[in-house]
């Protein structure tokens, strides 16, 4: 005499465990083949907001609005520092041309109104060819607006390419150096290392160009 064979189906619970264990599996296989499987060439490259500075030569006077400024006539300082990524920047002002170094706080509110003029003007193609750019990201508070500041230049579309920017360390000593008092700053260095102008404050696309032409009007002369 047959037997018969009683068939026991599963329950729903475990066909549900079943379910989630293979979407689970199943993502974690896609996030490999996404990921190239952990190769470390596809990870972002390692960003940092401050980095150390060394200044070589004697600070500039705090500058001041109104009035004569102390620092016109002195030899600039030197500042080896880091860009956001690591890469070396400096500022050397025996570098035998004129250069213009400004100074912006990511959350500066004066520095968010310079900013796209300045970008304006870089664009322009009205920049003199023999005046070499430099930028510095001081004043950095974690916490306050447009933090961090690697992906507020970003936003603003600084040019980095042509306005190379250095990352100033956590204590401003780049600032410190230039005598950076308020945000925006801008310097101004003879082609003989020697501070032509400082300036702070928003001036606008014109009055900036005009200040900029004045100064190396100087160091031609």
């Amino acid at each position: 005499m047959a037997t018969a064979t009683t068939k026991r189906s599963l329950s729903p619970v475990v066909l549900i465990i079943g379910v989630v264990a293979a979407i689970v599996i199943a993502a974690a296989v896609i996030a490999v083949v996404a990921g190239g499987g952990g190769d470390s060439a596809d990870a972002p490259e390692a960003v940092a907001e401050t980095f150390d500075v060394t200044v070589k030569g004697s600070p500039l006077p705090p500058f001041a609005d109104g009035g004569s400024d102390s620092a016109v006539g002195m030899m600039a300082p030197a500042l080896l520092g880091s860009s956001f990524d690591q890469s070396p920047r400096v500022v050397d002002p025996a570098a035998g041309t004129p250069q213009l170094v400004v100074f912006l706080a990511h959350w500066c509110p004066a520095c968010n109104q310079e900013v796209p003029e300045l970008v304006k003007w870089a664009e322009s193609g009205r920049i003199p060819a023999n005046l070499k750019l430099s930028a510095v990201s001081t004043g950095v508070r974690e916490g306050s607006a447009n933090y961090p500041p690697s992906r507020w230049i970003v936003k603003r579309n600084w040019p980095t390419d042509t306005w190379p920017v250095m990352a100033d360390s956590p204590n401003s000593d780049a600032g410190n150096a230039y005598g950076v008092r308020s945000y925006p700053s801008s310097i101004i260095i003879g082609s003989d290392g020697r501070v032509l102008a400082r300036h702070s404050g928003v001036l606008g696309l014109a009055a900036y160009e005009a200040w900029v032409a004045s100064a190396l009007a100087l160091d031609a002369a």
